[in-house]
């Protein structure tokens, strides 16, 4: 299989594109596509596989430490999606715990981005979770807010740092 083949042998591109502030460039938010050979596999093909298959967490820690590995190149603030179930498992806080030990310099410069699909009842837990990231120095974003129900409840009820609004709330002009 060819995305559990990319994963294993860390084969990922990562590329980033500049948010901007005020004109100025803020944050580099990072994309990441599978190579298979030379031929680029993007995520719309690869995620559903990764999805079914239950390599979230493998993917996710990939993506986690070639961003951390970037992220010597510069002092920008980086953002990056984290599936909401990877977030959630004790195994990945664990390792990224372990990764943030061993990059050092990536403490308040490093943004998860999660876009859940289904409400997660367990607020308290997911609270607990975001709170562990805050002391590490992760900021947390709540992704296409008002596109699902859901991240208006997480809104009222979940320790989120960054709102990042569904593209259907902005104004043509």
């Amino acid at each position: 299989m060819i995305v559990i083949e990319a994963i294993k042998n860390k084969n990922i591109l990562l590329s980033t594109q500049k948010v901007f502030y005020k004109d100025q460039p803020y944050i580099k938010e990072c994309f990441i596509k599978m190579l298979n050979g030379e031929k680029i596999i993007y995520p719309k093909e690869y995620m559903k596989v990764i999805n079914r298959l239950g390599f979230e967490l493998e993917y996710d820690l990939l993506v986690l430490e070639q961003v951390l590995l970037k992220m010597k190149e510069d002092d920008m603030v980086y953002a990056l999606s984290i599936s909401p179930r990877t977030f959630r498992n004790h195994l990945f806080v664990s390792i990224a715990k372990e990764l943030f030990h061993h990059f050092s310099y990536f403490k308040n410069r490093l943004i998860f981005i999660l876009a859940e699909n289904e409400y997660y009842a367990q607020t308290k837990k997911y609270n607990f979770l975001l709170d562990i990231f805050h002391e590490l120095g992760v900021k947390i974003a709540i992704d296409r807010v008002g596109s699902l129900h859901t991240s208006f409840l997480y809104l009222r009820e979940l320790n989120i740092d960054i709102v990042r609004f569904d593209s259907s709330y902005s104004k043509s002009l």
